[in-house]
């Protein structure tokens, strides 16, 4: 039989607890990455982007903000700015967030500091894609 772990999602203002996961795939500065039970202790710097979280035959998927993923023997944790499932994101927020920072970029005004605006919009892609896999 398989060992499983626990994963700590943890964001500023909440935390979630995801139990006997088997299999937790993350998007890692350098690519994603996949932990499995016993993984070797680690600290790992997160992009924007999604996690998939595996446990028996059901499969939860979040869309992150960047944060750090701790592996600890028995449990994951994962302190991120933001994490939502994908029926708690808001489409129209995406969408209107989106087209935001899309007409930033394209306005070109004399202040804009272009990579918040750049990761405004990888922000907004990544929610819209994970809510639109309900």
């Amino acid at each position: 039989m398989a060992e499983n772990f626990n994963v700590e999602v943890v964001t500023p203002t909440s935390s979630r607890t995801f139990n006997d996961v088997r299999h937790v795939r993350a998007p890692g500065l350098d690519g994603s990455f996949g932990i499995l039970a016993r993984h070797i202790p680690a600290i790992i710097a997160l992009k924007p982007g999604e996690v998939k979280i595996e446990s028996g035959d059901r499969q939860q998927l979040l869309a992150i903000s960047d944060g750090y993923c701790e592996i600890q023997r028995e449990r994951i944790l994962l302190l991120v700015e933001t994490a939502e499932l994908p029926e708690d994101i808001d489409l129209e927020r995406a969408q209107a967030a989106l087209e935001r920072a899309q007409k930033m970029l394209s306005d070109h005004p004399e202040n804009l500091n272009r990579d918040r605006a750049v990761a405004a919009v990888r922000r907004a892609k990544n929610r819209l894609r994970i809510a639109n896999r309900k």
